[in-house]
């Protein structure tokens, strides 16, 4: 079975000091454990304490594996297909092959800070980036809680009157996630094709693009069944809204809630993000995704809580 487990799991392994012997029983049984270098190591890397730090480093090392093409690169390769698939005269020409090899070797390189984390020397400027992004994501789903019914039904009213219709057939889940994505995959594109960009490998595609063509595209023509991952992650914002904002939210979001996805289990111990995680579940009940299992943080015992999950 493929499991995967939040930060907050892997803070409780450390503290049990367990990462071997769960890493004996992993084989033992043919389990993998799937650690995220977006999402696990990212948030590793953030911890201020050192000691801290490495010893997190060093328990997803000790118990994970890479998981490789990273999520995030897999969400927008979503977003890409469907756009091929639909807006093909959107393309100068067809994804770059070669580019793509490239970002993902260089993504696969990202791994080794795990073993060295000295590899990467000054975080301040990436840290930053990513505060910026937390902040914009935090201060968009506030604003939407101060509406009514906390914000769960409201999407603006669109100024073309085409989106609009399209915006009015679907459920308040469909367009929230619908137009989640389009605001958030709009500022990315916006930011990261150019050279070793995150979406260099993307840089076919004639960008920008109007507004209300960008909004068509997801309101009205964009088949969900085919972007699973984007589902997700827009659902988890939908969900997580109905909830305290918190700043956990859009790394919860955009890194971990994504792993649902082809994996049996997902585990954690945070209630609030649980609770989130099963109603995606019960909005997506036309798609296998991984039994997600709540731990108690004060376990006695990471490994007897896995079992448990599991069995």
């Amino acid at each position: 079975m493929k499991l995967y487990f939040d930060s907050y799991f892997y803070d409780l392994i450390g503290k049990r000091n367990e990462a071997a012997p769960i890493r004996k029983w992993l084989r033992a049984n043919g389990h993998q454990v799937m650690a995220s270098t977006e999402a696990n190591v990212v948030e590793a890397m953030r911890i201020t304490d050192l000691t801290e730090r490495d010893q997190r480093l060093l328990t997803i090392k000790r118990v994970g594996i890479s998981i490789h093409p990273a999520y995030d690169y897999r969400r927008y390769r979503e977003i890409a297909d469907e756009l091929w698939r639909l807006r093909p005269d959107w393309f100068r020409h067809s994804l770059d092959r070669q580019r793509i090899v490239e970002y993902l070797r260089r993504r696969k390189r990202d791994w080794l800070v795990v073993s060295n984390p000295t590899r990467v020397t000054d975080l301040q400027e990436k840290n930053l980036h990513i505060d910026a992004l937390i902040g914009r994501d935090i201060g968009r789903q506030k604003q939407h809680r101060r509406r009514p019914q906390l914000g769960v039904g409201w999407s603006p009213r669109h100024s073309n009157a085409q989106v609009q219709e399209c915006m009015d057939r679907r459920t308040q889940p469909d367009v929230h996630l619908r137009y989640a994505s389009s605001e958030e995959s709009r500022a990315t594109i916006d930011g990261e094709i150019r050279p070793n960009g995150h979406l260099a490998w993307l840089i076919g595609l004639m960008w920008p693009q109007s507004r209300d063509d960008w909004d068509r595209f997801w309101m009205c023509d964009l088949d969900v069944a085919r972007t699973p991952l984007c589902r997700i992650v827009g659902l988890t914002e939908y969900y997580q809204r109905q909830r305290k904002v918190t700043p956990g939210n859009s790394i919860d979001r955009l890194g971990h809630a994504p792993h649902q996805y082809e994996f049996d289990y997902f585990l954690t111990t945070d209630r609030r993000f649980f609770q989130v995680l099963q109603d995606v579940r019960a909005e997506m009940s036309d798609v296998t995704l991984a039994q997600v299992a709540l731990i108690d943080s004060e376990a006695p015992s990471a490994l007897a809580a896995i079992e448990s999950a599991i069995n």
